[in-house]
């Protein structure tokens, strides 16, 4: 795994926001995910602009159409660590 995805997986894991591995998904439930966010992603993005991403992959995957400022905390840890 690259170093971007490692991060990005961590903190999906982390905030587990639809609740899947709290409830016994395995644990490459975001992986997918995880993975097309690190590719929109890099250490030269700003925490809103990797909220942006991420609300558009949840969106994709989940069909939850919920604002990018939802996401913004995850995005600032994702930041911080990239």
């Amino acid at each position: 795994m690259s170093d971007t995805l490692t991060v990005v997986k961590k903190y999906i894991d982390k905030h587990d926001y639809y609740l899947l591995l709290k409830h016994g998904a395995p644990d490459d439930e975001y992986l997918s995910e995880a993975v097309e966010i690190s590719n929109l992603i890099s250490s030269d993005c700003s925490a809103e602009q990797i909220a942006l991403a991420v609300a558009a992959v949840m969106q994709k995957y989940f069909g939850s159409n919920i604002s990018p400022e939802h996401y913004y905390e995850i995005a600032k840890e994702i930041k911080s660590e990239l």
